[in-house]
């Protein structure tokens, strides 16, 4: 009896089965890949130093990177535990001023986000990249949504980070643990360099104007770049004329 169930359990489970569909299928990324199984190599290695590395993919419910990670538990940074997270307060914490940087221990600084710790570094005390995470987060976003797109690339193309410090133009040493680093690379890729590979940009108009703003330069969202010209010439990513695209 136990034989008929498990095998009406795998016939539903091949009968519900759905092939690749133009946007999933492997050939997207390469289309000599060899499908057949029979010729696929039944051993292999990598090199220590291509050797991709394990990261958390970031959250967008708990706020991205700039999720102030070490001031949780181990328990609750498991998924698998399932301990209560006060969603909202990871959202609520404000950002330490410039002259409260500069009297923070070394210990204090390592607590902040990696959006914080990276923000600091760049001398940006109205922190951007936290207000531009909790602007593309949010705490009533679904548990599976994050930068996991961001995070297989950044392991594929960079070797494992370790934890380092680095030094800002006033002097305060801004100590990055491994995670820090691995968040801010998944970020990199998963974000302003994936939004740009999308096509993706903010435009308005000004007068004879176009204004827009790259996304690759969203870690500084004040900075904007005119073009003189007429809209018809230009388009996005997705070649629409920016005269039909909404402001």
């Amino acid at each position: 009896m136990k034989n008929i169930a498990l095998l009406l359990v795998l016939f539903s489970i091949t009968t519900h089965a759905s092939s690749w569909d133009e946007v999933n299928s492997p050939a997207n990324m390469n289309r000599n890949y060899d499908y057949s199984f029979s010729n696929l190599p039944l051993s292999g290695s990598l090199d220590q130093k291509n050797m991709p590395w394990s990261d958390n993919y970031w959250e967008s419910d708990w706020g991205g990177i700039s999720l102030r990670w070490k001031s949780l538990t181990d328990d609750q940074l498991d998924p698998d535990q399932a301990v209560p997270v006060d969603k909202p307060s990871l959202f609520s914490y404000v950002p330490p001023t410039k002259s409260q940087v500069k009297t923070m221990t070394k210990d204090q600084l390592a607590e902040l986000s990696p959006a914080e710790k990276y923000d600091i570094l760049m001398g940006r005390y109205d922190y951007p990249t936290v207000k531009s995470e909790r602007a593309r987060t949010g705490p009533e976003m679904k548990e599976w949504q994050g930068i996991c797109h961001g995070w297989v690339p950044a392991a594929i193309n960079n070797a494992e980070p370790s934890p380092t410090e680095a030094v800002n133009a006033d002097g305060v040493t801004v100590p990055f643990g491994a995670t820090d680093l691995k968040g801010l690379l998944s970020y990199y890729y998963g974000v302003p360099a994936y939004e740009y590979a999308r096509g993706k940009r903010q435009v308005v108009r000004s007068g004879s104007f176009l204004q827009y703003l790259d996304q690759v330069d969203s870690f500084d969202p004040f900075t904007w770049v005119s073009i003189v010209g007429n809209s018809d010439v230009y388009t996005n990513g997705y070649s629409i004329d920016l005269n039909k695209m909404e402001d």
